[in-house]
């Protein structure tokens, strides 16, 4: 009887999930890739094909049987997902008559904007800005970086001690992902300045020779550079974020989509990528060559949905939670809240410490319950149980539809492009992180970038020619 629930469950959700990223493909519009709900869709169908690969192939985490718990995880997957949905119709009509208007309009490519020095100079500034922030705390090298495969003689943590430590340190290096807007901002800027629409004749830009390559150059430096960091720290969302918005805003900008070839071998090189990353890494010293040389075509294949276990885990802390009457309150929210606020200046601060006990009782581990993670809607339940699941998925989908109305109305706007690919570059992080730190690489990929970005170019200023 269980089996057929979870079987029915799966269907249901799957069905929903690829149903709403079959639509958006099927529209063939440029448009539709904006659609959050299809980029919630495609992280979830992820989790979801990875939860059944490893039921069938009973790859548990730790050894522990999760099958009695991936019922729970699916019933509470739905109410978010259906919820997020619904709040997302409180602004559809709208979202609808403008799209229906951008298409009737037939807009060509974004050409070259007429605050282009403003913009590339931001973006230089805050990616170097970012990286150099990040060296400084972590007291390592650029060079060093670079080394992402290792042997074991080699295999030491590239951080060194940097003088600095605390909340300080934690602020210098997370200021990398300040670099991230840098490098979406300056790929989307190229590809204006290969625009014949407008010639390029500005004198204040920082670009040498007053050639697109030399701006070329700068991209791809900034660009290598957040890798090769992000990939020998060991986390791999840095890079699904980038991705993200490096797609959609190359889509809204051109207005158009690239190749079918293109995003295939796109989409098999991050699968690959975050397979061997999740094989060889060793969080700070980068991968080790020796697992690597020692993975078959299986590991490298069930290496793909490694990350996909994380549903289990979250089947788990949601019965669990029943189980035991666990309730945390708005221990989440408060965590998110007060996450900046250094702990010198508020002792005791919540963080997601919350969800240690629940994990100890799971695993029985001190290690596990401290390195273990859970999808969004794990943690929304052991809130209030549905309640908070269905007030903040409710929320959060009136909150996305506000955002594309946003983008839509600002559609010829640079800026609001690279801003809002990159808020649903982090809707990885939101879904697949805990609350706290979620909103804490929200300070850091959106929210400062936007307020250097409107600093930097005021409202009045038109960022498109």
């Amino acid at each position: 009887m269980y089996f057929s629930f979870v079987v029915f469950l799966l269907l249901l959700s799957g069905s929903q999930l690829v149903y709403r990223i079959w639509m958006t493909i099927r529209k063939g519009s440029y448009l539709s890739y904006s659609d959050p709900r299809f980029v919630v869709s495609l992280i979830l169908s992820y989790y979801v094909i990875g939860d059944f690969i490893a039921a069938i192939n009973h790859q548990w985490i730790d050894g522990l049987d999760h099958w009695p718990y991936v019922g729970s995880s699916l019933v509470v997957l739905l109410v978010f997902y259906n919820t997020i949905c619904l709040g997302y119709r409180s602004a559809f009509k709208r979202i609808n008559q403008i799209e229906s208007n951008i298409r009737a309009a037939s807009l060509p490519p974004l050409g070259i904007p007429n605050n282009l020095p403003s913009l590339t100079n931001l973006s230089l500034f805050l990616s170097l800005l970012g990286i150099g922030f990040f060296l400084l705390g972590s007291g390592g090298n650029l060079i060093e970086y670079f080394a992402i495969v290792r042997f074991e003689d080699q295999f030491s943590a590239v951080n060194s001690d940097s003088g600095f430590d605390g909340a300080l340190q934690n602020y210098l290096t997370y200021s990398f992902d300040l670099a991230a807007f840098g490098s979406v901002l300056l790929s989307v800027l190229l590809g204006r300045l290969k625009n014949p629409l407008k010639p390029f004749r500005s004198s204040s830009i920082f670009i040498f020779n007053r050639r697109s390559f030399s701006l070329g150059l700068l991209g791809l430096a900034i660009s290598m550079s957040y890798f090769f960091i992000a990939t020998t720290l060991g986390f791999r969302f840095r890079i699904a974020v980038l991705a993200i918005a490096l797609f959609l805003s190359s889509v809204l900008a051109n207005r158009r989509l690239p190749s079918k070839i293109f995003v295939t071998l796109s989409l098999t090189f991050l699968l690959l990528y975050a397979s061997l990353v999740g094989i060889g890494r060793q969080y700070g010293s980068g991968l080790q060559a020796d697992r690597l040389f020692e993975a078959d075509r299986s590991n490298i294949f069930f290496g793909i949905f490694q990350e996909s276990r994380v549903f289990h885990i979250s089947g788990a802390a949601i019965a669990a939670s029943d189980e035991l009457n666990y309730r945390v309150g708005l221990a989440p929210v408060i965590g998110a809240i007060t996450r900046p606020i250094p702990s010198q200046w508020l002792a005791g601060k919540l963080n997601y410490t919350y969800f240690y006990d629940l994990y100890y009782s799971i695993y029985k581990s001190e290690s596990y319950m401290k390195t273990v993670a859970s999808l969004v809607y794990a943690e929304m339940y052991i809130m209030f149980g549905f309640l908070s699941v269905i007030v903040l998925s409710f929320s959060l989908g009136v909150i996305l539809a506000r955002l594309r109305l946003w983008l839509l109305r600002n559609i010829n706007d640079i800026g609001v492009i690279v801003i809002y690919s990159l808020l649903q570059g982090w809707l990885y992080i939101l879904l697949t992180r805990t609350i706290p730190q979620s909103f804490q690489f929200l300070i850091f990929f959106v929210f400062l970038p936007y307020c250097a970005w409107r600093l930097a170019v005021p409202r009045r200023q038109n960022s498109n020619a």
